[in-house]
């Protein structure tokens, strides 16, 4: 399924192309809305990033947009807003995605509008510009702008970062977004004009065994699917992330239908920080540590 929103790759300064807009990346559920005016009003569709409708939001999404009307700010012709929906009161990415995605109106939301597009392919910072000026006059407890810091090249760029992780609540933010200030409105798709800075932790766990990939239409894809570990004596299961694809057959071949190792090895596994997860959120293989024996949490 193709994404409703752009996508955002990996982090190389290198291949961006400056100057760039750097903005912490909320931990919340990102959400395109798409709004048609006729002459009776306006007609809206929020939907996630998959393509999912979220009636949840038309509280939030129907206020914004009213206030717009109040204001005297006028949408004249298809038009999308994309923004990050957090919560007033749950900060857990487990709570406020599961509060997003009921299928009910819900309270208490906030819309962190980072992109707008009037699909008339303007460049990121024009229509930053515009998205500026409409939040500066209706901007409210549950519609804001996510803020913006321009860096100017790369040395500013990494100037910058190296500061925000002084900050007191940095271990609290999940990363950063870089975006070119020329890159186009590109849904579904990704490209290095906007990406990704995150600061995943690490942990090295015991891998016990492998489950088998299987197609879309379960068909067995005779190759690693997930990877089994062991995490403080309870089994998880963890994406193959950066297992090459050879090593993904190789790995099923020596197992087999039995999906379990002789001699369980040891390796770094990728995940990102949450403390409402009991387990580990999104844990993904980077590498075996053939240096390693034992596991260690830290």
């Amino acid at each position: 399924m193709t994404a409703s929103i752009p996508l955002a790759k990996g982090f190389d300064a290198s291949k961006l192309v400056f100057p760039v807009g750097l903005s912490v990346k909320h931990d919340g559920v990102p959400v395109r809305i798409d709004v048609i005016p006729h002459e009776h009003g306006m007609e809206w569709a929020t939907q996630s990033r998959s393509g999912e409708p979220l009636p949840s939001c038309d509280v939030v999404v129907g206020a914004f947009l009213r206030s717009l009307s109040e204001h005297g700010i006028s949408i004249t012709g298809p038009t999308t807003f994309v923004a990050e929906v957090t919560h007033k009161t749950f900060t857990d990415f487990k709570d406020v995605s599961g509060v997003v995605r009921r299928k009910v109106p819900q309270d208490d939301l906030i819309l962190n509008f980072f992109d707008y597009s009037n699909h008339c392919d303007a460049p990121w910072f024009l229509r930053q510009r515009i998205l500026r000026g409409i939040l500066r006059t209706v901007q409210t407890d549950t519609a804001r702008m996510v803020h913006q810091s321009l860096c100017r090249d790369e040395e500013d760029l990494m100037r910058q970062l190296d500061v925000a992780s002084t900050r007191p609540d940095a271990a609290k933010i999940e990363g950063y977004i870089a975006r070119s200030a020329s890159a186009l409105f590109k849904p579904g798709t990704r490209h290095w004009d906007y990406q990704k800075v995150v600061f995943d932790p690490t942990v090295d766990l015991r891998i016990n065994g492998f489950e088998e990939a299987v197609s879309e239409h379960g068909v067995p894809l005779g190759m690693v699917g997930r990877i089994l570990a062991d995490f403080h004596g309870t089994e998880i299961g963890i994406g193959p992330g950066k297992m090459s694809h050879a090593d993904r057959k190789y790995w099923w071949d020596v197992c087999g239908p039995i999906g379990h190792i002789d001699q369980p090895r040891i390796a770094t596994i990728k995940y990102k920080r949450d403390d409402s997860y009991t387990a580990l959120r999104q844990p993904t293989f980077q590498h075996w540590r053939e240096d390693k024996m034992e596991p260690s949490y830290e």
